[in-house]
């Protein structure tokens, strides 16, 4: 996920990232994996994520 570079720090992405969680437990989901940049990382943990294993670029270099 990314906010467009104009709108961040309105709190966009947090919202977003907060809807999904609900719309996660009301479904039955019993954790969320994400794939985040190394410069998002903060911004998740900030929202209580916590990093569990690194994983590859998805599409090599980006």
């Amino acid at each position: 996920m990314t906010v467009e570079e104009e709108y961040r720090g309105k709190g966009i992405g947090s919202l977003i990232l907060k809807e999904l969680g609900k719309k996660a437990k009301e479904t039955g989901a019993e954790y969320i994996v994400l794939n985040a940049i190394e410069n998002a990382l903060e911004f998740y943990k900030k929202h209580g994520y916590k990093t569990v294993k690194r994983a590859q670029a998805l599409f090599g270099s980006i």
